[in-house]
Formats: structure tokens, C-alpha cells, sequence
């Protein structure tokens, strides 16, 4: 128990950067995904073969 508190205490920066990279990494994906979504409704909408 002691060895694996002094082990959080030593790691806690490391853990915290690793949360916000892997937050930013997924809002990025997340973004880029609607952003896709986006562009392929307006591509159906534009499209002729529903009129």
C-alpha cells in the first residue's frame, strides 16, 4: 500500500498529462468527425438523384 501510494504521488504529473492529452486527442476526433458528418449531409442534400 505504501509503495503504490508513493508511486501515484511520484506518477501524478505524468497522469495528469496523459488525461489531457488523451482529452484533447478524442475532442479533436470528435470534432473532425462532425465536421464529416456535416460535409456529407450537405453532399446528399446538393445531390440530384433525390429530385
Amino acid at each position: 500500500q505504501i509503495m503504490s501510494r508513493s508511486c501515484s504521488v511520484k506518477h501524478h504529473g505524468r497522469v495528469t498529462y496523459d488525461a489531457d492529452v488523451l482529452k484533447t486527442f478524442w475532442e479533436k476526433r470528435i470534432e473532425l468527425h462532425m465536421e464529416q458528418l456535416q460535409k456529407e449531409d450537405m453532399r446528399i442534400r446538393r445531390s440530384a438523384l433525390d429530385r
